[in-house]
């Protein structure tokens, strides 16, 4: 297995491993190759180190996970939502709450400007059962996506916000606001996007379908009957 030498190529090695149950295996070739790389700007050992976290998560090993999003983090390379994020999920996963709302929290002051940071780290706090937190990361997130007409994936992620946002505002009891409304709209769309991709009338990549929880879908039929 040849390692990646750009983030594409490891979004589609670890998209394979995945999909051909070789996760685990995937995962130990990359802490192993990690220890040989250069560290930071012009490397991919952070990413790298990123996505052996996730895969640690996944099969189980929690305390490997936390130790190899550390070691991203010192890396200082780039990681698209911040290592510190990612350390913040490994943190959860291994029940180590009140060390990944820390991570959070310093995320959190650092004022980054990516919305999908913001949706990662909002999902890491609502998992956690900080529903105000999480409602504070999706808002400032959607008011940043605001800015960014014309970036596809921008939207999507602004979508993606909306519902969770709105899925976190009913979990606080707190009433709609306008936000709320324009999920239901969002949501509204992707079913029609869905329902057009399975009468073979749309061939759209950006998999909205995909955010429509059994969850979610209860609440927007709960909030348009209100």
């Amino acid at each position: 297995m040849r390692l990646p030498r750009t983030l594409g190529e490891l979004d589609d090695l670890v998209s394979e491993a995945d999909v051909s149950g070789r996760g685990l295996q995937l995962t130990e070739r990359l802490l192993r190759a990690a220890d040989s790389m250069p560290h930071g700007e012009e490397s991919l050992r952070a990413e790298m180190l990123v996505a052996a976290a996730e895969g640690l998560s996944l099969s189980g090993q929690p305390q490997r996970a936390v130790a190899a999003a550390q070691a991203a983090v010192a890396d200082g390379g780039p990681v698209r939502h911040d290592a510190r994020t990612h350390l913040a999920a490994a943190l959860r996963g291994a029940g180590r709450d009140e060390e990944a709302r820390a991570t959070l929290r310093e995320v959190w002051r650092s004022r980054p400007r990516a919305p999908g940071l913001h949706l990662f780290a909002g999902e890491q706090s609502e998992a956690i059962g900080d529903h105000a937190e999480a409602l504070r990361w999706y808002t400032r997130g959607l008011s940043i996506a605001e800015n960014k007409v014309g970036d596809e994936e921008a939207e999507v992620t602004c979508m993606l916000m909306l519902i969770a946002r709105l899925r976190t505002r009913r979990a606080l009891a707190l009433p709609p606001d306008d936000w709320d409304l324009a999920a239901v709209e969002a949501v509204e769309s992707a079913r029609r996007v869905v329902e057009a991709t399975e009468m073979g009338d749309c061939d759209c990549p950006c998999g909205h379908g995909a955010v429509i929880s059994e969850e979610d879908d209860a609440i927007f039929i709960d909030l348009v009957r209100a």
